[in-house]
């Protein structure tokens, strides 16, 4: 069933809270694929509300760099003491902010 610009699975509308989730097979498909950039909304397990999902899919696809926005904070100078255990480096984008792919910040928009 086609609602706009939303798939529904088996015709079933899900519940709101569930419509930006990552299904297991959507999981299992994007595992596959090989990216060296990770752009997600939610932050890796780096974060203190963090998921350690994020950290599963960012290794499966062998991704070098992680990027998040979610928490409207940058605290990638306290992820760095764990970008070796978490196998890639993860940055927080903050409020307003951009980042290059190196994870700069070229502005703010405050």
């Amino acid at each position: 069933m086609n609602r706009g610009a939303f798939q529904f699975r088996d015709g079933q509308r899900p519940n709101p809270s569930y419509l930006g989730a990552i299904y297991p097979d959507d999981f299992d498909q994007l595992a596959r694929e090989r990216a060296d950039i990770l752009i997600t909304h939610e932050a890796p397990s780096c974060h203190p509300f963090g998921f350690q999902k994020i950290d599963e899919l960012a290794r499966a696809m062998g991704v070098l760099r992680s990027f998040h926005g979610h928490t409207h904070d940058d605290m990638t100078e306290t992820y760095k003491t764990q970008w070796d255990t978490l196998g890639f480096e993860s940055i927080g984008v903050n409020y307003c902010s951009i980042k290059n792919g190196l994870g700069d910040r070229i502005e703010c928009l405050t």
